[in-house]
């Protein structure tokens, strides 16, 4: 007479990504987006005291204007670099995350891969 075998759950299917490279690229991206935003500041401050030095009557050497408006072009270009790396490398987290639940089991809703995209890009889905 055979024994009763014990029951043992299935085991989960293998996840096909990890997301852990992605989490790191976004977190190095959000802190690069921190930094250039406290430049971006402090250089928003500077060229407003030139405005209050050229209010209370005094002159502001044009060298020194040209090195703040100068500032302000770089920020504006990396800023746009920062913005569409991280635009890509999210989108890329986002598919992967909801590819992962779905391996996981999560079905239905905003788990699809697809959705997880398409949001981004329909705003009354987003």
């Amino acid at each position: 007479m055979a024994q009763p075998q014990p029951y043992s759950p299935p085991s989960p299917p293998p996840i096909r990504y990890t997301l852990r490279g992605l989490t790191t690229a976004l977190t190095v991206l959000f802190a690069s987006f921190i930094a250039l935003d406290v430049i971006g500041a402090a250089n928003l401050f500077w060229r407003g005291s030139m405005f209050d030095t050229l209010s209370d009557g005094a002159i502001v050497s044009e060298g020194e204007a040209n090195v703040a408006d100068g500032i302000r072009v770089v920020y504006g270009g990396l800023w746009l670099l920062l913005f569409l790396a991280t635009a890509v490398v999210f989108i890329v987290w986002q598919y992967r995350h909801a590819v992962t639940a779905r391996t996981l089991g999560v079905h239905g809703g905003l788990a699809h891969p697809g959705w997880a995209i398409g949001g981004w890009f329909i705003p009354l889905a987003n």
